[in-house]
């Protein structure tokens, strides 16, 4: 296989290829592949699927190729993406998201200029709330490659949670016009659905179609629009994902004492990534457990004030202090914009008593909170509720 990697970048050398910019995934010196058969375990890998169970047969495959041939740095690229899936994704938590960020770095450390290896870092950095890191890896690497699709997706992943929705939009529409069917543009769709565009949400799904990423993501879409039949009808095709198993219970108006046990598990998934916790609080909120989607939110908000300003989609970070510390490492103009943004929002919201409310999931025509304003503290933040467009 090595050899007959050579034939071909040997053939191309004076085609057409030399004349366009490397991709996302390459580099300008290149790392070289040393094992045949690490090199052949590695290209197997790439056809592997990325939902939970085959993902983790991939990381196996790739952690033996890194093994045989540990100084190729695409292998452990990606080896840090299959981690970081089933970190996020499944059940690996937080150790796999630790080897997940180990991982790029060893890639990034063996090939400097390997690109794919650094955007991977830099969105794991947003993840835990590192978004000054990210935005400056990923402003750099556009000064030196404005043409790369990735790049720009990745800009779109830092502004999109700093809550800089239009912004972030425009970076995933350039990133997919470079790259066109680019897969892991998919997550581009939460920026739009969160700005209420359901239609552009579900064309940047399709970028993934019949994957368990996109499927859970369409349930959320059909949630939000009231359509809870057809959620019904699409959550009961994803398997392995314990957030949909409690979307499925209140959906059947299961018993509370079932609903409180499949509440549970779905707390146990990947909460560190600010995103799925709102998810999580989403449902518990259709769920009518509104108190617990509180709490959900509100664990959130006392971690760090700055990181609830421009990580936490929640709204709740609204009425934060930023302490003075914390706002030397935030971008101001991204504070000045954000507050812009918060004002002139048109955002549905809810606020929640203090009381535990009785389980009511709802209807196919969920009732809807008028936007509304409080001069309540983060520590009882208000939730973001789905909105219905039927009805």
């Amino acid at each position: 296989m090595i050899a007959m990697r050579e034939q071909v970048l040997s053939r191309i050398s004076t085609g057409l290829i030399p004349a366009l910019r490397p991709t996302a995934g390459s580099s300008e010196t290149g790392s070289q592949p040393k094992s045949e058969e690490g090199y052949d375990l590695f290209l197997r890998s790439a056809a592997v699927p990325h939902d939970p169970l085959p993902n983790k047969e991939a990381i196996k495959i790739l952690e033996r190729a890194v093994g045989l041939d540990p100084s190729y740095a695409p292998a452990w690229d990606a080896l840090g993406q299959r981690y970081y899936y089933d970190a996020a994704y499944s059940d690996g938590g937080q150790a796999a998201f630790d080897r997940s960020s180990a991982a790029f770095e060893r890639a990034k450390a063996l090939d400097p200029n390997l690109i794919s290896a650094a955007l991977n870092l830099s969105v794991n950095w947003v993840e835990r709330g590192r978004l000054e890191e990210a935005y400056a890896e990923v402003a750099q690497l556009l000064k030196r490659r404005p043409e790369n699709g990735p790049a720009h997706f990745a800009l779109g992943y830092v502004l999109r949670y700093a809550g800089l929705l239009k912004e972030s939009q425009h970076e995933c529409d350039t990133a997919l016009g470079l790259d066109p069917g680019n897969y892991t543009f998919r997550s581009c769709a939460v920026a739009f659905v969160q700005d209420g565009n359901y239609p552009r949400g579900m064309e940047y799904l399709a970028l993934d179609a019949g994957s368990h990423w996109s499927k859970r993501n369409e349930v959320f879409i059909l949630l939000r629009r009231g359509r809870n039949a057809a959620a019904l009808e699409k959550v009961r095709t994803i398997n392995d994902d314990p957030r949909m198993r409690l979307v499925e219970g209140c959906l059947e108006k299961r018993p509370s004492s079932e609903i409180a046990e499949l509440s549970d598990g779905a707390h146990g998934f990947s909460l560190s990534d600010p995103e799925i916790r709102e998810g999580t609080a989403e449902i518990e909120a259709f769920c009518g457990r509104n108190q617990v989607a509180l709490g959900c939110s509100v664990k959130q908000c006392k971690i760090d004030s700055a990181r609830i300003l421009l990580s936490i989609p929640i709204r709740c970070f609204r009425h934060c202090a930023i302490p003075p510390s914390s706002k030397k490492s935030v971008p101001q103009q991204w504070i000045a914009k954000r507050s812009s943004w918060l004002t002139g929002a048109s955002i549905l919201s809810e606020f929640f008593s203090t009381t535990e409310s009785t389980p009511t999931p709802a209807q196919d025509n969920p009732r809807l909170s008028k936007p509304t304003r409080s001069k309540r503290s983060c520590n009882e933040a208000d939730i973001s509720v789905f909105r219905s467009e039927e009805g």
